[in-house]
């Protein structure tokens, strides 16, 4: 999916450029056409579908085949790292946790770490 996040993110300036010109508009003339915005993310995620769905039969691919193409590589480098940081969380809720007593003290090196 990082393919079509690219690919609308391309997109997303001339979004600022619509909105600056709609504020524009609206200073100088009647009220503008309700919904314009959305329409206009509306076209802009329409248009990066579109790219996308274009790049993949230029690859020889279906467009869903060709959006998730390196899920499993960089599901194996990331999941280590998301599990050994919620084993640390995990390792300090249980050793400073709350139980009941309304707030926890921390003392290290001279400093006193207050939550409540």
């Amino acid at each position: 999916m990082t393919n079509f996040q690219l690919k609308h993110w391309d997109h997303l300036e001339d979004l600022d450029a619509e909105a600056a010109r709609r504020r524009a508009r609206r200073r100088d003339a009647p009220p503008p056409r309700r919904w314009g915005m959305l329409r206009a993310y509306y076209h802009a995620y329409r248009d990066a579908w579109a790219a996308c769905v274009a790049e993949a039969a230029a690859h020889g691919q279906r467009p869903v085949r060709w959006l998730c193409r390196g899920f499993w590589s960089s599901a194996i480098r990331q999941v280590p790292s998301t599990s050994a940081g919620l084993i640390i969380f995990e390792l300090i809720r249980r050793k400073y946790g709350y139980d009941g007593a309304g707030e926890v003290r921390i003392s290290k090196d001279g400093y006193d770490i207050l939550l409540n």
